[in-house]
């Protein structure tokens, strides 16, 4: 209720039309000429706030009016109020403190913001539920998405599981091979575990609101981490010798110049050839009686000429198998040894890639998946020491130095799962790959009138397909295969006259 002065009352009820002349007269008569205030703008309820309803009303199952006198300031905050009605039973208190958080639009008297008091009447009603209602429907699911990436290598983490909550019944999802997951769980806090073969389990937490679907990066750390010591005992003896070394441990190998193939050179009973050869010697054998095989494709050398690196790109690499002696009729009548070079399929997650550049010669590697089911890997190197050398080499000399390039292109498609019961997979992988080493002849001042003839040429091509069909305990492995091969040499020196 507004409390204003009686005769600001009175001038409240005039019509409209006391703003006319003769209005304007008569209030003059009424007010004999003393300003009275006049309220042009009420004010108006903009924040309202819910009382709490007390707990031994509504345990009683009561309900009350409570009336107050509400004083509003100039700027619209409530600046007190009072009760001038009491309803008891906590109702009061609720009601006071409800109104103080109020918020009203100024009112304006005179046409400027002023403070005002009013009277508001707060009604506290106890609602009964109905109880053959159905209850309200629960808040709306959040999902957690993400991917669980390998700290360190940023490989994607395959089967990986996340759970939100450490019940026995708790929401969980498997990680698929690019390492995403989708997991819906309920609003509110979310203990975050995951667990993934060869990682240390990781945790935090998350707090998800109804509705909300929140993207994250996990990044697990890997059980093994740097540098390991495998230690070998003696075993059984078995007629044919293999020894096998996986990927990691060649990589690890002192000595190789970040080349891993060089770890046969290693090996006891095992010699390289001279320079201007890329073959190896097996206890003592010549070395045209070693056979090299790359993914079971026989390849004429293994490492580029004047002791180059290997072939094959490192990257590529996933396991050799060296048989010093005693092998199957699959790898020929060669009577020294056997060195097979197995490569691996291009990563399925994302992209990887690497590159290198040295005085010798520049490489890369790449790999990618390029279709679902279907990944690319690709590699090459090319050498320019015959580039580089002429800038230093000194007058009146000659040599001879190797020029050499390799390349690889593996696209693999097909499924990689085990195979169920009942249900054949099958897979296939088509390879390019090939080298090109030729020794030429730089020569400088009185070398260059001389007619000089040095021609050793190690050239290869290969293209492999190979198709796997799985079909429970029956397997079948096709690998056709086209490869080119020339090798020449040839020596000879005249002055010219």
């Amino acid at each position: 209720m507004l409390r204003l002065p009686p005769l600001a009352l009175i001038a409240l009820l005039l019509p409209t039309a006391a703003r006319s002349y003769e209005g304007a007269v008569h209030q003059e008569q009424v007010d004999g000429g003393i300003h009275v205030p006049v309220l042009t703008r009420a004010p108006e309820l903009v924040k309202f706030v819910q009382a709490a309803y007390p707990e031994d009303a509504q345990r009683e199952g009561l309900s009350g009016d409570v009336k107050l006198a509400v004083t509003i300031a100039a700027d619209g905050s409530v600046a007190d109020a009072t009760v001038t009605a009491p309803a008891g039973h906590g109702f009061d208190e609720a009601a006071v403190e409800a109104v103080k958080q109020f918020t009203f639009t100024p009112a304006e008297v005179d046409g400027a913001p002023a403070p005002i008091q009013i009277e508001y009447v707060y009604h506290f009603t106890l609602e009964v539920p109905d109880a053959g209602s159905a209850p309200p429907p629960p808040p709306p699911e959040a999902v957690l998405k993400g991917q669980l990436i390998a700290r360190g290598s940023r490989n994607r983490v395959n089967a990986g599981t996340v759970r939100c909550g450490n019940a026995a019944d708790a929401p969980e999802s498997l990680s698929a091979e690019d390492g995403h997951f989708e997991l819906k769980v309920v609003p509110g806090p979310c203990a975050v575990t995951v667990t993934a073969n060869g990682f240390e389990p990781y945790r935090t937490s998350e707090v998800l609101e109804p509705g909300e679907t929140r993207e994250v990066l996990y990044y697990l750390v890997p059980r093994a981490i740097g540098f390991e010591t495998v230690v070998r005992g003696e075993r059984e003896k078995k007629e044919v010798v293999r020894r096998t070394v996986e990927r990691a441990e060649m990589q690890r190998v002192p000595g190789t110049f970040g080349d891993p193939l060089r770890v046969l050179q290693n090996f006891p009973g095992v010699a390289r050839a001279p320079a201007i050869s890329g073959a190896l010697i097996v206890r003592g054998a010549s070395p045209d009686e070693t056979n090299i095989f790359m993914d079971g494709v026989e390849i004429p050398i293994l490492y580029h000429l004047g002791g180059g690196p290997s072939v094959v790109n490192e990257e590529f690499l996933d396991h050799v198998d060296f048989y010093p002696g005693g092998f199957g009729a699959r790898y020929g009548r060669a009577i020294g040894g056997a060195v097979d070079v197995a490569t691996r399929k291009g990563a399925s997650d994302t992209w990887h890639g690497s590159a290198k550049v040295d005085f010798l010669d520049s490489s890369f590697f790449v790999e990618a998946p390029v279709l679902p089911g279907v990944s690319v890997a690709a590699a090459a190197r090319r050498s320019y020491v015959d580039v580089l050398l002429p800038l230093v080499q000194p007058d009146n000399s000659i040599t001879a130095v190797p020029v050499y390039w390799d390349y690889q292109v593996r696209v693999d498609w097909g499924s990689s799962r085990k195979p169920e019961a009942g249900k054949p997979i099958s897979s296939f992988y088509l390879m390019a790959f090939g080298s090109d080493d030729v020794l030429k002849v730089l020569a400088t001042g009185g070398f260059r009138n001389r007619d000089i003839n040095l021609s050793i040429h190690t050239l290869f091509h290969r293209v492999k397909g190979d198709w796997t069909y799985r079909d429970g305990n029956f397997s079948s492995v096709f690998s056709p295969f086209l490869g080119y091969d020339l090798g020449e040499a040839s020596f000879g020196i005249s002055t010219l006259k």
